[in-house]
């Protein structure tokens, strides 16, 4: 019988070449995937995605995959898209950075919604700051097609508040 596999959920998952062939068989059908507790490469994580080109929705939550990850910025980097995403999830993510942000958004050109609940708790002011900073800069630059933000439990100050508001 074929199966179709609309939402995958990850935890702790291993891949390795057998893996590959599900993403290869049912990749096609994927429309929502949730990454868990454990480690992802960034390499892992690109093959995948290339291999489900029909995701609206990514769940990177609760993950230290970040620590791992480098991004250099390369063609290489920017080639694999996902266009129907239109939900990307990083929360209660304590390793984001402004490269793994920009990562992540610019692979969804058609991104309506973000969520970063829980983020940035073990960074300290200056980083967090930092980090906000460069979100409302995306947010003014590129985030036209945003309308929903989910920043509960994340540690934000008046400041980010004002300017979040002056964003249209």
């Amino acid at each position: 019988t074929f199966r179709i596999f609309p939402t995958i959920s990850l935890n702790t998952g291993n891949f390795d070449i057998a893996a590959e062939n599900f993403w290869w068989d049912y990749g096609l059908n994927i429309e929502e995937i949730y990454f868990g507790n454990g480690i992802l490469r960034k390499q892992e994580f690109e093959e995948i995605i290339r291999w489900t080109p029909n995701l609206k929705v990514i769940k990177l939550e609760r993950n230290s995959l970040f620590k791992t990850w480098q991004i250099k910025g390369t063609y290489h980097e920017r080639v694999c898209q996902f266009e129907n995403c239109y939900h990307i999830s990083l929360a209660n993510n304590s390793f984001i950075n402004r490269k793994i942000f920009d990562y992540m958004v610019s692979k969804a050109p058609n991104l309506r919604e973000i969520d970063l609940s829980g983020c940035l708790t073990k960074m300290s002011g200056r980083e967090r700051t930092q980090i906000l900073d460069h979100f409302i800069f995306y947010l003014k630059g590129y985030g036209a097609t945003i309308k929903l933000i989910n920043i509960h439990s994340t540690i934000v100050d008046d400041f980010f508040l004002q300017q979040l508001a002056e964003v249209s």
